[in-house]
């Protein structure tokens, strides 16, 4: 078992890094944006894809408003790659913050890989080139 962060000397942070949630940000936008592009063929499916706009537009307000109303301000100005060598405290003990982003991270970009694969399939079989 590791030494605690303390006495290895590694920074320990109790918060994501900004680029972080900008990334998440941008999963759901690239989804949302794939489902208009390869889905929104007719008439009806355009309003479903509206649908799916509108809750992809909370699901990125709601935690927005929630950290703007903490009043949490930036503690330094790190850069991702300072923050990723450090770990980050989760209720479980620290973990590295490389690995706490990739955790994070894959789930919505294979999310928004796998939609856009998805669409992109749809549409060519729609134009029969499969």
């Amino acid at each position: 078992m590791t030494a605690p962060a303390a006495k290895r000397n590694v920074r320990l942070h109790q918060s994501l890094h900004g680029s972080l949630y900008a990334a998440l940000v941008l999963s759901v936008v690239w989804t949302v944006a794939a489902c208009w592009f390869f889905f929104s063929r007719e008439l009806y499916t355009g309003l479903q894809v509206a649908v799916v706009t509108f809750f992809a537009a909370a699901f990125m307000a709601t935690p927005a408003a929630l950290w703007r109303l903490s009043g949490q301000t930036r503690k330094g100005d790190l850069t991702l790659r300072q923050w990723c060598d450090g770990e980050l405290d989760i209720s479980g003990g620290p973990i590295e913050a490389k690995h706490a982003a990739i955790m994070i991270l894959i789930a919505p970009m294979a999310a928004a890989a796998g939609i856009t694969a998805i669409g992109f399939v749809a549409a060519l079989a729609s134009r029969g080139m499969l």
